[in-house]
């Protein structure tokens, strides 16, 4: 079945393949680094949660370009660094409500 590209809609393009590949993994899954976004989404629940939620177990988004927000400063030298995305509409990092 062809799904087309559709921005914002990658899980449904992708997820079915991804799913039955993981279905075939011998191992229990314990997390899942997917290469795409998670709660850095205009949804708050890009393909990255999809399929965390599907396998009931952790997943990270990676994404190889911001898709959403902006990227509030430089990321730092040091291992583990972290900067917040934020929501531009609301300004508050992503994922938590403006009320938050």
């Amino acid at each position: 079945m062809h799904v087309p590209y559709v921005p914002g809609l990658l899980g449904f393009r992708e997820l079915n393949l991804v799913s039955r590949a993981l279905y075939t993994l011998e191992q229990p899954i314990e997390v899942i680094l997917y290469d795409g976004h998670g709660i850095a989404h205009p949804r708050r629940f890009g393909a990255a949660s999809q399929i965390g939620l599907a396998f009931g177990v952790p997943s990270i988004g990676c994404a190889k370009r911001p898709f959403y927000g902006s990227v509030a400063g430089a990321l730092g030298p040091e291992k583990f660094a972290t900067v917040p995305v934020r929501d531009d509409a609301r300004t508050k990092p992503s994922g938590r409500h403006a009320d938050a």
